[in-house]
Order: structure tokens, then sequence, then C-alpha cells
């Protein structure tokens, strides 16, 4: 799960550096599966005619202390199902008020430091449920060829605000009859900063409705039904503003 890489020197202070001093190794948080439920028997393989299948599992993990823990192995080996699943999505659900679910860096120790000491210059010690809402409680990832789609230098991090057992629930759908309306896009962005993805997002998706006039249809509705709500939104700032 860890690959080996230079990483570019931290700009945290050392004075800040002995109050989360960095682990010798990523700390883990290990699992066990609570509940299970799917729309396909144990056992059986989904018929090829259904458009999607889906799975549910309660993982219950418990780090030994508050901190921040890597568990992507963890949830490979408490979601079996994942490995069958050509194109799918996972949605994590995070059942704590004070905890949180995130995507980082997944090799460096360094990186749990430094999210350790950014988080606490935003939400100071004791405010467990504020920083829980920043960061939130739950995630929804990509699945391709039976892996989680994450980059090569991503992973799971939990963020546990106190030593004990916290239960995630994993929703994995399989879309298995919608393979074409799931393609991987390229976005090259000129500099640093916030760049417009609209065109290589639509262009990715050029002629995958041609010749599907329900799908086209409702497509343009979506778009519609998004662009309307933006109108509605942009009048009531407005008028909140004017008062």
């Amino acid at each position: 799960e860890c690959l080996t890489r230079a990483r570019a020197p931290s700009m945290t202070s050392t004075a800040t550096r002995a109050l989360f001093a960095p682990p010798r190794a990523m700390p883990r948080s290990r699992g066990t599966v609570v509940s299970a439920v799917s729309s396909v028997p144990k056992g059986t393989t989904p018929p090829a005619h259904l458009e999607s299948a889906w799975t549910q599992r309660v993982i219950t993990l418990d780090p030994k202390s508050r901190g921040i823990f890597i568990w992507t192995d963890t949830l490979r080996a408490s979601l079996p199902e994942m490995r069958d699943v050509r194109v799918g999505m996972v949605n994590l659900f995070l059942r704590s008020a004070t905890s949180a679910l995130t995507v980082n860096e997944n090799c460096d120790p360094d990186v749990r430091t430094d999210m350790q000491n950014a988080l606490e210059a935003i939400v100071p010690l004791g405010l467990d449920e504020e920083r829980a809402a920043l960061v939130g409680c739950s995630i929804d990832l990509p699945v391709r060829d039976g892996r989680l789609a994450l980059g090569t230098w991503q992973g799971l991090y939990l963020l546990a605000s106190n030593a004990g057992p916290v239960e995630v629930v994993a929703t994995l759908v399989d879309l298995r009859g919608d393979t074409k309306t799931t393609k991987n896009v390229r976005l090259n962005a000129p500099s640093r900063g916030c760049h417009p993805a609209r065109d290589a997002i639509d262009a990715a998706f050029a002629g995958v409705f041609d010749g599907d006039d329900d799908k086209k249809k409702q497509r343009g509705d979506s778009k519609r039904e998004v662009f309307g709500l933006r109108r509605v939104f942009a009048q009531r700032a407005g008028q909140t503003h004017e008062r």
C-alpha cells in the first residue's frame, strides 16, 4: 500500500513538531465486519441483465488512541465483493459525531503530523464535533477493476477523537450495466490554482448518449434543473444582499 519516494521538507516549526512527533511508520486501524446485506444472495453470481447490484457492510474500526489512522487495507479486506466490481462506487459513512473520514497521502509519516497541526490551528483542542463537521463523515469513492480508483499516493484516513470502536457503513454499488457512462478523465492544469473542468468532462462524454433518446432527454432535463436551481439561489442571494 505504501511506496517509497522523496518528499519536500515540511515547513512545520520545530516546536510544533515536538507536540506531535511523527511515528516511525504509518499507523493503521484494523477492523471487523459487524453485519452485511446484499442485493445478490451469498455464493451466487449477479445475473448479467442487472444494471446494478449492491452490498452493504458495517465495519468496526478500533483505534487504540486519539489520532489519525490509515485504513485502506482494512476496507479492502472487509469488503471482498469489491474484487468482482469492474466499475462501481463505494460510499463510506462514519457513525460518529466526533470522528471523521478523509483521503490524503498514504506513505510519508509527516503527513499525519502536518494534518494534525493544520486541523488544530483551525479547530482548537476539545472541539471534536466542530472538527468532524469541517472534515466530514462521508466519502464517495470510485471502484475500477476490483480496486479503489485512488491515486498512487492516496489512502483512507480515520480521524479518531478518542480510543475505542467506531462504525463505518460501507455501501458498494456495482454498475455492471452502465459501464459506458463511467470514464477516466485527465484534467491538465496549466498552473497551480483553480481552473474550469466542465469542457473536458463534457468532451469525454460526447456521444455516450447518442441513439438513446430517453437518456439524452433525461440528461438535458437534469442540466436544465441544475441551471434553474442556480438562478433561484442567485436571486435569493441578491434579495438577501439587498436586505
